[in-house]
């Protein structure tokens, strides 16, 4: 005789409601943990992109000097056509592979990209950073400025016109300290002055912002590091 055997509870494979809970808090913190080191590693590799792009506008500032004498871009805009539009951005567009557009007014260029990368500080993509730039200057920039600085004293040809006078500057070997005097840097204008509105100070984090100097090296700069080597290095 069969014993009576009650029948089986069907077992479910899915989780309990308590189970989901636990899941989805321990997935909460580690994705609360893992933002900060995701946001690090993009400005880090933002801030890597960027030293590349200057050390190519290094590289192409040198091949102008070689092929004028020696002697820098010019840093401002010389008239064309009435327009205060040309600038050293023009003039190393040569040697960045696109002469073509070389005589093209940085006006035309306002909130347009780049004609080429290099141009251009990956670090104006972070939080921020172009509602700085508008904030600085009514000028669009791609977030590298060049220091007219050393060139301002010895420039007559700073508003020169574009037909009539030759495109130079002062020579390189003039410039004193390139060891210790900025040529591009972070900035919020297409020029680094005597102001210290248009310089990026804290663009990849607190007292964190790029450049490059004069030698040709690349470096991370504090504000205060900033400061010295564009005024007085």
């Amino acid at each position: 005789m069969r014993r009576y055997q009650p029948p089986k509870r069907p077992r479910h494979s899915g989780f309990s409601l308590v189970e989901l809970l636990v899941v989805i808090a321990i997935l909460s913190v580690l994705f609360a943990l893992a933002i900060p080191s995701f946001s690090r590693v993009r400005v880090s590799a933002m801030k890597t992109q960027g030293v590349s792009n200057l050390k190519q506008l290094h590289l192409f500032t040198m091949r102008y000097c070689f092929a004028h004498d020696d002697c820098l871009p010019l840093g401002g805009g010389v008239i064309v056509g009435g327009r205060n539009a040309l600038s050293w951005v023009n003039r190393l567009l040569p040697y960045a592979g696109v002469p073509e557009l070389a005589e093209t007014s940085l006006n035309d260029w306002w909130g347009r990209p780049p004609p080429h990368a290099v141009f251009q500080d990956p670090g104006i993509a972070l939080p921020g950073e172009m509602d700085r730039i508008r904030a600085a200057t009514v000028d669009a920039t791609w977030g590298f400025g060049y220091n007219v600085q050393p060139l301002l004293p010895e420039n007559p040809l700073y508003l020169a016109d574009w037909q009539a006078q030759p495109l130079k500057g002062v020579s390189l070997g003039g410039v004193e300290y390139p060891s210790r005097r900025i040529l591009f840097a972070s900035a919020f204008d297409w020029h680094l002055n005597g102001g210290r509105e248009n310089r990026a100070y804290h663009r990849y984090g607190k007292d964190q912002a790029i450049g490059i100097f004069f030698d040709g090296h690349a470096a991370t700069l504090s504000e205060s590091d900033y400061d010295k080597a564009f005024l007085d290095p």
